[in-house]
């Protein structure tokens, strides 16, 4: 009689099959794990820590999910209506009954109108929710602000992501999330807004801003001298979509004297018009290695990491070497390298495209700036929602590091890289190295 050897996975322990089980998506434990043999269908059925992402499910398997799993075994939930998945969170209301997840902890709900948003808002008044994800509505704003309202009253809301979309966000004076300790606001957010959060968010520790601008209503602000200090937060990112100088930029960080990590990102590119010339440009103190570590030393003496970058319009001179070593030195001191060891880039870019546009146009013959030309300074390792090397790659004249290793391999932390026209995405994780 012919001995049945078993595989080695079959073998191990429920518990450490269930810790790999955690690294998968649910769609290849359940259609792919489950179906290899009797042991591997038994754990199965027996985890009880699902993370389900419907975005990119198709209908069949989405209706077929009711009859593999016990809502009570899903602890995250992903929903999506949008052109490719229009009604998917109607369907889902029709395949499931809300209140069968009693040990859901994480919820996303991406662009939810007003077909789910009362169950949901019902919903969350019963549960016991820690990571709320609420990424645009389609829906009144009345509705929107009692919904809202219902999610703030959780006790056990620790983690909040929040895209309001064309929803007035001057109108949001109610929205108080006490008991939110990391908080991400997708904007626009101006600064009255965020300072009015912070006054009344005591267990906040970590905030990311995004599409933040300075408008009129935040001068009054800007401009007081009592500004109050939030020794709560430990980590802040502003990610800047318009123009924002140097002096507002240190105004804000000083408001959190305690802060560990920072991330500053200035994406408005600025603004050229119809003959290419620029509107304004970036405030180039942000350049300034030498401004920051006064700063930091005086102001944020308890920093950690510090990820930024900043671009802006450069002068189309032959002599570009000399600005780059000029711009590059003030990062090159015992506090960047010695004390805090940070790496930061330095790129100078050429656009050729846009050369040729701007050549189309018949500039006038006084124009300073050849928007052609940019510089690029940030922070090593590189964050990026996207990061097209490939791009960059051919556009780069020349690159310096302040380390004296400037072949050092560059990471890059993004959750899409495109190396060559192929997009590497990480769909389990939120960051992926490249080295």
């Amino acid at each position: 009689m012919t001995a049945i050897t078993k595989s080695y996975l079959e073998i191990l322990p429920a518990e450490i099959i269930h810790r790999i089980y955690d690294e998968l998506d649910a769609e290849t434990i359940l259609f792919s794990v489950r179906c290899v043999c009797r042991g591997l269908h038994s754990t199965t059925n027996e985890y009880n820590r699902y993370r389900f992402n419907f975005r990119y499910m198709s209908r069949s398997d989405f209706r077929i999910i009711p009859r593999l799993i016990d809502p009570k075994n899903i602890i995250s939930l992903t929903l999506m209506n949008s052109l490719y998945n229009f009604g998917q969170i109607r369907l889902f209301l029709s395949c499931f009954h809300l209140n069968q997840f009693v040990r859901l902890s994480s919820l996303t709900l991406i662009d939810l109108n007003e077909e789910g948003l009362h169950d949901f808002q019902e919903y969350i008044t019963k549960c016991c929710l820690t990571e709320v994800s609420i990424l645009s509505f389609g829906c009144r704003s009345q509705n929107i602000q009692k919904f809202l309202s219902s999610l703030l009253s959780l006790n056990t809301l620790r983690k909040l992501v929040l895209n309001l979309g064309y929803y007035d966000i001057d109108e949001a004076q109610w929205f108080v999330p006490r008991r939110v300790e990391n908080l991400t606001l997708i904007g626009p957010w101006n600064w009255s807004n965020i300072y009015f959060i912070l006054n009344h968010s005591p267990h906040l520790r970590t905030l990311i801003v995004r599409d933040f601008s300075i408008d009129k209503s935040d001068e009054s602000i800007i401009t007081q001298s009592g500004m109050k200090q939030f020794d709560h937060l430990t980590s802040f990112s502003l990610y800047t979509e318009s123009k924002i100088t140097i002096y507002d930029m240190k105004t804000i960080l000083k408001c959190f004297p305690n802060l560990a990590h920072m991330r500053l990102f200035d994406g408005n590119y600025e603004t050229v018009n119809s003959s290419f010339n620029p509107v304004y440009q970036t405030d180039s103190s942000l350049f300034d290695g030498y401004e920051w570590e006064c700063f930091i030393e005086t102001q944020l003496s308890r920093l950690k990491q510090f990820e930024f970058y900043f671009s802006r319009f450069a002068l189309s001179n032959g002599n570009y070497m000399s600005t780059m070593r000029s711009l590059i030195a003030p990062f090159r001191t015992p506090f960047w390298l010695e004390n805090k060891h940070w790496i930061v880039k330095y790129d100078y870019e050429y656009d050729q495209k846009s050369s040729e546009r701007r050549r189309d146009m018949r500039p006038n013959p006084g124009d300073i700036t050849d928007c052609s030309h940019r510089i690029h300074l940030y922070s090593v390792p590189i964050f990026h929602d996207s990061f097209d090397y490939s791009k960059r790659k051919i556009q780069i004249l020349n690159s310096m590091l302040n380390i004296t290793n400037n072949n050092q391999p560059i990471i890059v932390h993004s959750s899409e890289v495109i190396l060559d026209g192929k997009i590497m995405t990480q769909s389990t994780q939120n960051k992926v190295d490249i080295i």
